[in-house]
């Protein structure tokens, strides 16, 4: 059971990284249509970093949130078979 629910987890998660991904490159598609501004480049290429980076620290967020409701599940495991 525990499997199927961090299965489920990570697909959803992977889902939720491709939509951004993809949503990302509709906007660089959008935004790429005029090549003659050099510094807007630059500012796009900073704001993907700035991107990239925010999703990466709410992964980690994410899988330590997960972490620590596995460490939940297992106390509340190891209680129930103390009582037994």
């Amino acid at each position: 059971m525990m499997m199927m629910m961090m299965m489920m987890m990570m697909m959803m998660m992977m889902m939720m990284m491709m939509m951004m991904m993809m949503m990302m490159m509709m906007m660089d598609d959008d935004d790429n249509d005029d090549d003659d501004d050099d510094d807007d480049d630059d500012d796009e290429e900073e704001e993907e970093e700035e991107e990239e980076e925010e999703e990466e620290e709410e992964e980690e967020e994410e899988e330590e949130e997960e972490e620590e409701r596995e460490e939940e599940e297992e106390e509340e495991e190891d209680k129930k078979t103390q009582k037994l």
